[in-house]
């Protein structure tokens, strides 16, 4: 059997396809370093390091982009990468992965021209936030003409061994039509590549516009997407069928264009044929008959003979497609409401182990604050440990009226302002055991949990637990004095309590090499609220977590977790453990 492409186009197609995808691939994964390293460390890249941008084939992007690497592009030259694998192992008899991706290489470039000729005349006007006229606009000018011209050869020498699918039966022959599933097929895959190629440009028209009221009136217009979607169908559709018959999705499933003649159609044909691809319904019409845009354009589309595997088992590898574009648009929402509720299912198994601790070993030096449950009355009482004798507590009853919520100085202050008029109960170490939640499904609700302290029939909840003559350590953060460091110097907490020291800190997550001489002084926060716990290696891109025992005034001891994390976005987390 004669092969299907000479030597020399078996050379161009495949090795073209191979060293195209490497290198637009390590060109996406360098772009994307130099602009992470700009926007998380402050580093700007030296002019050499932008060389990677030029070697990129093609520019996609379909609204606000999530992150620096472009995974659509990424995409597209992995599905490159794979066809010249099987190009190679089938022995050029498989070729449409490689005519997919040279497909969209080849209209992103054309598209790209006119964006070149937008930032050049800018550069040249000088416009407001123009930037400089660069010389690597032009080499990558240059470079888009090449990424074109090879694209244009390999699509020509593809589709020129291409034979359509003659059926031969006792009554004749017929071309075999493409199934209508695949028909729909391309509909999604085409409008998907529009979107892709012809979005940046738009954004790009939109900010050049800025300027320009009238334009700038019409963009905002409704009428403005409409007119966008049918300018791009009548460049897209009559490029594609008019040159190579094929549009991406159709070079996909081996399907193309032809007249009523099975010959290769007229310009006019595929005008025709586009400009009604605008009637309403006209995508899912060939679903129940001819297609609109088929029978009023007078063309059909129909199979090319199949070279290598069967379509259907390339649609069924391109199913990864599906769960990787809704992992591009709904994975960091998910894994950051994972880490959300992550984190906040670890807080709430903190703060019980901490009120079950701080109730099992009862002292003098706590504060209790209570709401009763199922009042919508602004008011919070606190109860202050004065004695513990056995399961007897003596305490006061101080009341902070207008309020859901209080803090650890409002605490101190409301006890050092009624401590000598407040009411005096004993009572039961059992109802401080009933007043607090065991787990997040019994916070707020009566029938579980809540004891009633003062015996007036009223339920009340544990909501905060203090220790009046601790330290309390909140809002850690780093602390730096050049905020352009790739490391950090150490962080920074606030003592809201009294003083005290940190005695030790033990890594649990990450290799942090701490500086400091052991124990370090926790000042009385009416003095100087601020500790600072010095490190050598912390960078900011890292998470990590620490254990710090800490010693107040009176030798008792706290042990503190802190917890540095990147997801769902960057933030530090304070625990008391007990």
């Amino acid at each position: 059997m004669d092969p299907i492409y000479s030597k020399k186009q078996s050379y161009i197609i495949g090795f073209s396809s191979l060293l195209l995808s490497l290198l637009g691939m390590i060109a996406i994964g360098k772009t994307y370093q130099l602009i992470k390293n700009a926007t998380v460390y402050g580093v700007q890249p030296s002019e050499s390091s932008n060389i990677f941008w030029l070697f990129k084939p093609l520019y996609l992007m379909l609204g606000t982009t999530k992150t620096a690497f472009d995974a659509w592009e990424f995409f597209i030259l992995a599905m490159l990468f794979l066809g010249s694998i099987i190009f190679f192992l089938k022995k050029g008899k498989d070729t449409r992965l490689i005519a997919f991706a040279f497909s969209v290489i080849l209209i992103s470039n054309l598209v790209s021209f006119p964006s070149y000729i937008i930032y050049i005349i800018k550069g040249v006007a000088k416009t407001e936030g123009a930037g400089k006229l660069h010389y690597f606009i032009f080499i990558n000018a240059a470079l888009s003409i090449v990424y074109f011209g090879l694209s244009f050869y390999i699509l020509k020498t593809i589709k020129k061994a291409k034979v359509l699918d003659v059926i031969t039966t006792e009554s004749g022959t017929a071309i075999k039509d493409t199934p209508k599933g695949q028909r729909f097929f391309h509909f999604i895959i085409d409008t998907l590549i529009m979107l892709l190629v012809f979005f940046p440009l738009l954004l790009l028209i939109a900010d050049s516009s800025s300027k320009n009221d009238f334009l700038k009136a019409f963009l905002k217009n409704e009428l403005a997407l409409l007119a966008f979607v049918f300018v791009v169908r009548m460049i897209y559709y009559p490029f594609f069928e008019i040159i190579f018959g094929s549009t991406p999705a159709k070079f996909l499933t081996e399907s193309r264009v032809v007249n009523y003649l099975a010959k290769h159609p007229s310009a006019s044909n595929v005008f025709q044929r586009t400009l009604c691809r605008s009637i309403p319904l006209n995508p899912v019409s060939f679903f129940w008959k001819m297609g609109w845009h088929d029978s009023l354009s007078n063309t059909h589309v129909v199979k090319e003979k199949r070279t290598g595997f069967k379509t259907w088992y390339l649609l069924f590898i391109l199913l990864i497609f599906i769960p990787y574009i809704t992992f591009y648009y709904l994975g960091e929402e998910m894994i950051g409401k994972y880490e959300q509720q992550k984190e906040y299912t670890l807080t709430q198994d903190y703060i019980y182990s901490f009120n079950d601790h701080s109730i099992q070993n009862i002292n003098s030096d706590q504060a209790f604050t209570l709401r009763e449950l199922g009042s919508q009355d602004y008011e919070v009482v606190i109860l202050k440990v004065e004695k513990v004798n056995g399961n007897e507590v003596v305490c006061r009853k101080i009341i902070h009226p207008k309020t859901f919520t209080t803090g650890y100085f409002d605490v101190q202050e409301l006890y050092r302002q009624q401590k000598d008029s407040a009411e005096t109960y004993i009572l039961n170490k059992q109802d401080f055991q009933n007043a607090a939640p065991k787990y997040l499904t019994q916070m707020d609700d009566s029938r579980r949990n809540g004891a009633d302290f003062f015996k007036n029939g009223k339920k009340y909840e544990i909501k905060n637990i203090y220790t009046l003559s601790s330290p309390v350590l909140v809002e850690p953060n780093y602390w730096s004095e050049d905020e352009y460091r790739r490391s950090a110097i150490g962080i920074i907490f606030q003592n809201h309590g009294k003083s005290g020291k940190i005695l030790s800190v033990k890594n649990l997550e990450g290799d942090v090499k701490w500086t400091d001489h052991f124990p370090v002084d926790i000042k009385n926060s009416k003095k100087d609220g601020n500790i600072y716990l010095k490190a050598e290696n912390l960078k900011p891109d890292e998470n990590f977590s620490v254990e710090l025992l800490v010693e107040d005034s009176l030798k008792h001891r706290q042990l503190y977790r802190v917890d540095r994390k990147q997801k769902p976005y960057i933030h530090f987390n304070i625990y008391q453990l007990n």
